[in-house]
């Protein structure tokens, strides 16, 4: 089995089990998507690789926010959250040079 076969399969048994088991780590009152939400800047997009079951989306409610994954069934979690756009795919795939700023 391949590494993106066994990631594959362990997401589709398993969708939002990274979100569950990061919510468990705590700092300052809050959780690491809480400490990512605080520090995105207010205005611009949002591009979310490895948006997972999209607990970042809901945290940026009103913001433009794209989801990116590789698993089907993180980003049917993240659908059944009303998390939109989404798009399967990878993040290397993203036609974007070295160093893309802006």
């Amino acid at each position: 089995m391949t590494w993106d076969g066994y990631l594959e399969g362990f997401h589709a048994a398993r969708p939002g089990i990274t979100e569950s088991v990061l919510r468990r780590a705590r700092g300052g009152g809050t959780d690491p998507y809480g400490w990512l939400a605080e520090v995105v800047p207010p205005r611009g997009r949002v591009l979310d690789l490895g948006c997972g079951s999209a607990p970042l989306f809901r945290m940026l409610p009103g913001r433009s926010w794209i989801g990116l994954d590789t698993s089907a069934a993180e980003l049917a979690a993240a659908r059944a959250a009303g998390a939109r756009p989404l798009l399967r795919a990878r993040a290397s795939a993203i036609p974007l040079r070295d160093a893309a700023h802006g």
